[in-house]
């Protein structure tokens, strides 16, 4: 059954926000994640690949178009300092089973950009969020290092003043949303990544 209260939940994080990397969802709702999989789809579309790869995008906002998505551009970042026989040892005891669903009312205009799910993709998504994190979980800070090797972050969410310059340094001038750095400025997502790791 369709979990009304769920679903209301999640318009309104849409309405405030229209980007999310789905960890960060399941994190600020404190949900079943197989609940939020399954009501995702009524809210928004994911894309598999491109500036906002596993990224959740409300219907109706294209960040094709709108130059100030790029703050909700999405980044991946590997953590060296994290053992990974520790990781996997505590995601054996977390480690989430549901089937992912693809959505069934995608609009024609969205369909070649849903995201073909796999099981790599499913696992990556659901090991990047831990179960028993706090809403913060997503937000990446100097020093604050995450348990995980692996890590997906918002450029929003990413609170280091030299990585905001580097977003905003093309303000008003960006022309197109290219494959790799979206609307930043061309080789600014490799240079806001080295900037993240020096910083863990």
């Amino acid at each position: 059954a369709h979990n009304f209260e769920l679903s209301e939940k999640i318009r309104d994080l849409f309405n405030e926000r229209p980007v999310y990397y789905r960890p960060i969802l399941v994190s600020i709702l404190k949900g079943k994640t197989l609940n939020i999989k399954q009501t995702l789809p009524f809210h928004a579309f994911c894309y598999s690949t491109g500036p906002f790869r596993n990224c959740w995008v409300k219907y109706g906002y294209d960040v094709r178009v709108e130059k100030s998505s790029k703050i909700y551009q999405s980044i991946d970042c590997r953590n060296k300092n994290v053992n990974n026989e520790g990781i996997r040892n505590r995601l054996a005891i977390f480690k989430d089973h549901s089937v992912i669903h693809k959505s069934e009312i995608v609009g024609s205009a969205y369909a070649d950009e849903t995201v073909q799910f796999d099981k790599n993709f499913n696992e990556n998504m659901d090991s990047t969020c831990s179960p028993v994190s706090s809403s913060t979980n997503h937000i990446f800070e100097p020093g604050k290092l995450s348990m995980f090797k692996y890590n997906i972050y918002q450029l929003c969410d990413i609170r280091m003043d030299e990585v905001q310059a580097i977003i905003h340094e093309n303000d008003g001038e960006e022309i197109d949303c290219k494959e790799r750095d979206g609307w930043l400025r061309e080789g600014s997502i490799d240079r806001i990544r080295k900037l993240m790791v020096s910083a863990m």
